[in-house]
């Protein structure tokens, strides 16, 4: 053992140094790369996000229910179809026929960005000539069925020959930027077909305001309901409240509705 040579000692010691027998390097040992686990915040955070989303969720369909008396199934199916803001399910709800409408609260915007005078064109002076009496009385003059396409005009209410009066009186709508009556969505929904077909008609192309600038094509997207006197936009889906705008043609129509009324109490007092 003493007489080893300089290479055997070599050869020993190569062994231990990475070094194989014939002078060439040994493959490092292999290793399973393994996924990190995620942290203890990103856990909880991810369990935060999925309750915020539970508990808006279930805030949705609990004002669909309670607030507005949808049936629990319509209010689930409406949230999973068009998501959690509330006025959009009760849009769809109402527009898909999913159940009736059932009353409940009305919460007007005041930014509606439609409030102008491109859109509320009817003067509070001209109501009771353009209804010619109490609003509540007013039919839905919706062209017959042989002249359904109403144009830029919306088929205004003096071309009574070519107008269809079938409808019921029970919620009927006045648009605020041509003065014509139309039957809400609860009846036959002739509302939303005036605000459709003034909305697309090729007639409405290149519009211009009182300034000769053009504007956007949005057709006729105001009404007032002669049930309750709330205002709505269609493009905003919403109701909407403007003491600035509305003040004077409100009050006008509030006077005309309850005319009978006031006089009747006066002539008592």
């Amino acid at each position: 053992k003493k007489n080893r040579t300089m290479a055997d000692k070599e050869d020993v010691t190569s062994g231990s140094s990475g070094v194989g027998a014939g002078g060439g390097k040994k493959d490092p040992p292999k290793t399973t790369a393994v996924a990190a686990a995620p942290s203890a915040a990103a856990v909880v955070a991810s369990s935060y996000d999925d309750d915020l989303a539970l508990a808006k969720r279930a805030q949705a369909i609990e004002s669909l229910t309670i607030v507005f008396g949808f049936p629990i199934q319509v209010a689930e199916q409406a949230v999973d179809a068009v998501g959690l803001d509330v006025t959009t399910c009760y849009n769809h709800i109402l527009d898909q026929n999913l159940a009736p409408d059932s009353g409940g609260a009305i919460y007007p915007i005041d930014t509606c960005p439609h409030l102008t005078e491109q859109h509320v064109q009817v003067q509070a002076d001209n109501l009771a000539t353009i209804l010619g009496g109490r609003p509540q009385d007013a039919p839905c003059s919706h062209p017959a069925s042989n002249n359904k396409s109403e144009g830029k005009s919306g088929g205004l209410k003096q071309d009574t020959t070519q107008l269809d009066e079938s409808c019921p009186s029970t919620e009927n709508w006045m648009c605020l930027e041509c003065g014509v009556v139309r039957c809400s969505r609860y009846q036959n929904g002739h509302g939303l077909v005036h605000w459709n077909e003034t909305n697309n008609s090729s007639n409405n192309k290149n519009n211009t305001n009182n300034d000769n600038i053009p504007v956007e094509d949005e057709g006729h997207c105001l009404g007032v309901s002669f049930s309750d006197l709330s205002v709505w936009c269609h493009l905003c889906g919403a109701y909407v409240k403007s003491p600035t705008i509305l003040g004077s043609i409100l009050k006008q129509l509030e006077s005309l509705k309850f005319a009978q009324i006031i006089e009747l109490q006066s002539s008592t007092d």
